[in-house]
């Protein structure tokens, strides 16, 4: 597993100081990937991102961004 698989969620990098670049992932189009393109549903798509994306972290992880919240 990797953001290889995922390279249509990419918007852009995230640099922080003194280490390496990491891509930026849309929460929203990794979910809809795994949508559509593993046949998921919408619950099963947001536990496969949760599971893949924020337990196994490390410093090369990629970073996951949400969107605004309109209150």
């Amino acid at each position: 597993m990797g953001e290889a698989n995922f390279e249509g969620a990419i918007i852009g990098y995230g640099r922080r100081a003194d280490m390496d670049d990491v891509p930026v992932l849309s929460y929203e189009l990794l979910v809809d990937i795994c949508m559509s393109r593993d046949g998921m549903t919408h619950e099963e798509a947001e536990d496969f991102v949760y599971a893949n994306f924020f337990y196994w972290c490390g410093a090369d992880s990629p970073v996951v961004m949400f969107p605004l919240q309109d209150d």
